[in-house]
């Protein structure tokens, strides 16, 4: 699993071991809506572990308010992932990002900067971690309400709201799943943050999720988003600061 797809399935775990909270049995047609989540998320879980290449395209938009002021402001960001069992690639309007298991290179436009880093091991191992998680705080949140919707085609709107504990722990006060129930697709998730967080909301809207297609661009290492064969930065990054941390870590 690519830890880049943390970013898709949100931040619904993160924290501590999620609070026990004491919450009433769904009944038969409200397990059914929570397990429509649980299968939803298992499934683009199940589609980043795959050994075909991965295509999903989604929209972030965050809502906040700026200090010391009334107006809630947003910011949309669409960010393009390509997942193969050797490499990670994701492009987004500011960031774009390659890694392997052995490097990866990040690129800011705004900051102006190339980083180039080891990948970190182990650090996909913890989405194992990150899966037990999340199911125990969908299992834990209070199911609101469950209904067929048309936005965009047919989908099931699933809100939870969280217990206090819950709510403390990771800033959430409720969450919404917009999912197509045949396929059990993720087309859009809404967290609402609870009060005194510079963030208000976060939607997240899936645009597209393709399996078994040929990227886009084909690179044998991540240096070669930067870098030409003679090892020198490439024109577009021309007047970039050049991070490169690898020999430090190799030497440490």
């Amino acid at each position: 699993m690519n830890l880049l797809l943390m970013w898709v399935l949100l931040a619904l775990w993160g924290k501590a071991p999620v609070p026990t909270t004491k919450t009433s049995p769904d009944k038969p047609a409200a397990s059914a809506c929570r397990q429509l989540v649980l299968d939803a998320y298992g499934k683009l879980a199940a589609a980043a572990d795959s050994k075909q290449t991965q295509y999903i395209e989604f929209k972030a938009t965050v809502f906040y308010r700026v200090p010391g002021q009334e107006a809630i402001t947003s910011v949309a960001t669409t960010t393009k992932l390509t997942l193969t069992p050797q490499q990670t690639h994701l492009v987004s309007d500011d960031v774009e990002l390659l890694k392997d298991q052995k490097t990866t290179v990040a690129i800011s436009k705004k900051q102006g900067q190339v980083l180039i880093t080891p990948t970190v091991p182990g650090r996909d191992e913890q989405f194992t971690q990150l899966l037990a998680l999340r199911d125990g705080l969908l299992r834990e949140a209070q199911l609101v309400s469950c209904a067929s919707v048309s936005e965009g085609g047919k989908a099931s709107q699933i809100s939870f709201s969280l217990p206090a504990p819950l709510a403390d722990a990771y800033q959430i006060k409720s969450m919404k799943f917009w999912i197509e129930p045949a396929s059990k697709n993720m087309q859009k998730v809404e967290l609402q943050y609870t009060k005194g967080q510079p963030v208000v909301r976060q939607v997240v809207a899936f645009q597209r999720h393709q399996t078994g297609i040929k990227p886009a661009k084909d690179f044998k290492q991540p240096t070669d988003l930067v870098f030409d064969a003679q090892g020198k930065l490439l024109p577009a990054y021309k007047g970039y600061k050049l991070i490169d941390t690898r020999a430090k870590n190799q030497k440490g």
